[in-house]
């Protein structure tokens, strides 16, 4: 009888660069049979060509790989709405090309994720990500920094408010189990729709099924880009716009995934 693996870590290629998945791999325990690395890549540019299914075989070691090469490019939602699918852990993260799991991650969260009662409860797990881009400290909001703690010291009926409105823990310091998934479903991609990640975290708040929970240990070494809305100084006008259009997320009807 086969199991299914511990932990399914989702990482879709939109732009791939080397240097920054090299260290992103490296910081990953690939060596663990418990793990499963699932990789989508969008169609790349002819030049240069980067032959990124052969470049990864050297990575793959102890843990089950699934490799899928997309025969037309998807946006980051589609992307990981799609992965999500196919992957086949009892917990799901989604992992960016460009951040770094921090040492000995995996030693501290193993016997969480292990746990009988964690794996059948719904649940969502999170940690704190670590900015590791001085250069670009500007974009975040002091008053905001990245904290679950905040969160989980506010009485249970208004942490759901202030998720909405600070957003306090990006998708790839996220871990979610297949009763959360299958209670809430993986919000589906549709235009303008905000991202994945704080929409589950909203629906787990809101939901009288769903637990969020502090992850053990270490967390990620978070890479801030210039796209990134997450926690970002937004004007006025683009902060209202964005909580529109996740309010009205949150309030549509979408398919289970």
């Amino acid at each position: 009888m086969e199991f299914p693996p511990l932990l399914s870590l989702i990482l879709p290629l939109h732009q791939p660069r080397l240097d920054y998945l090299e260290d992103l791999l490296e910081s990953l325990p690939l060596n663990q049979p418990e793990l499963e690395i699932v990789v989508g890549i969008n169609p790349l540019p002819s030049i240069p060509k980067v032959h990124l299914h052969s470049w990864l075989a050297k990575w793959q070691k102890g843990a089950t790989w699934q490799i899928v090469e997309n025969s037309r490019p998807y946006g980051v939602n589609e992307h990981f709405y799609l992965l999500q699918k196919i992957a086949r852990g009892i917990w799901l993260a989604p992992v960016d090309q460009d951040d770094r799991w921090q040492p000995t991650r995996w030693l501290n969260i193993k016997r969480q994720l292990q746990d009988p009662k964690r794996q059948l409860q719904p649940l969502l797990l999170a940690s704190n990500p670590q900015l590791c881009n001085s250069d670009l400290e500007w974009l975040a909001d002091p008053l905001t920094r990245f904290s679950l703690q905040p969160l989980l010291n506010t009485p249970l009926g208004l942490r759901w408010l202030r998720a909405f409105a600070f957003n306090p823990v990006p998708g790839c310091c996220c871990f979610y189990n297949r009763p959360l998934l299958a209670r809430l479903g993986w919000p589906a991609p549709q235009p303008v729709t905000p991202y994945y990640d704080h929409q589950l975290m909203l629906r787990a708040l809101i939901s009288p099924h769903c637990v969020v929970e502090a992850l053990n240990g270490p967390g990620v070494d978070w890479r801030r880009h210039e796209g990134c809305v997450s926690g970002s100084k937004l004007s006025w006008l683009a902060l209202l716009i964005d909580r529109c259009r996740l309010l009205a997320a949150l309030i549509s009807l979408y398919p289970r995934s």
